[in-house]
């Protein structure tokens, strides 16, 4: 009889360690395959570059397993994030044409293995490209002036450009080839029909004055910004109008209708307050 009993028993242990057992397989087999799953997921976000998406599926699969792997390729799919974020909008300055904008927000992609950096690459030089036919356009527009301020512009924002600094160079030997010494005596004779006046110490009091640019040559700008694209030039004796300021800490930005002392004709546009004192 108690042989029997204690057979029970065994019996009875014997099952209950089989039920663990495949307990644990059962359990063992579910969480592969939602590991498998959720894997897929990520690489599936990762190729459609929605990486927010890849970096939470990444988060769950390091608290589901604590793999390094998956931390490594959490911090990839952060970083990719920062650099499509840049890249978005560098193409949409490109889009407004604010070349030296969309320069400066390409240029914190710097990693040579990102996917953004060979696209970034593609984009500078469609860039150098348009850059060198404006200044061109300027060139054959007799605006060399203009042309150089854009060169210029475009080099201190990419640091280096062969193309640019050759057709830069041109400029500055044809200048110096050109110059007309009447053209000289008629910029210092350049004088505004319009009645100015002297810009106020305080700023706040500048909107509605028009004003006498003392500047040689100035630049105007369709932006308040050091960064903005160079839409014109303004010289000694043209005066503006002015309608709205901006403060950007380091100079004060005046908007307004700028008028040709020599041609009388009119433009609106941004230019520093330094030209103006």
């Amino acid at each position: 009889m108690a042989s029997k009993d204690r057979q029970k028993i065994l019996i009875a242990i014997a099952s209950i360690i089989g039920i663990i057992i495949f307990a644990l397989m059962l359990s063992f087999g579910i969480n592969k395959s939602g590991e498998k799953g959720l894997i897929k997921d990520a690489e599936k976000y990762m190729e459609e570059e929605e990486y927010k998406s890849a970096v939470e599926i990444y988060s769950r699969l390091i608290s589901k397993t604590g793999d390094k792997k998956y931390k490594d390729k959490k911090e990839e799919a952060k970083k990719l994030e920062v650099e499509k974020n840049y890249y978005e909008i560098g193409m949409k300055k490109i889009k407004a044409d604010e070349y030296i904008s969309a320069i400066n927000s390409f240029s914190k992609i710097d990693r040579e293995d990102s996917i953004y950096y060979e696209k970034v690459k593609k984009e500078l030089s469609k860039i150098e490209e348009s850059i060198i036919n404006e200044a061109k356009i300027n060139i054959n527009n007799d605006n060399t002036y203009l042309a150089s301020s854009i060169l210029n512009d475009y080099l201190r924002a990419v640091g280096d450009s062969e193309k640019a600094k050759k057709l830069l160079q041109s400029i500055e030997g044809d200048d110096v080839a050109q110059v007309d010494p009447t053209d000289k005596d008629d910029d210092k004779k350049n004088k505004t029909n319009l009645k100015t006046e002297e810009l106020p110490r305080d700023s706040s009091k500048w909107v509605g004055k028009t004003v006498e640019i003392k500047s040689g040559k100035a630049n105007l700008r369709d932006d308040s910004s050091i960064n903005g694209k160079v839409v014109g030039i303004a010289v000694e004796g043209d005066a503006i109008t002015i309608t709205k300021i901006y403060d950007d800490g380091g100079r004060i930005w005046c908007y307004g209708k700028i008028t040709s002392a020599k041609t009388g004709k009119t433009e609106t546009a941004w230019i520093s307050s330094k030209n103006l004192q």
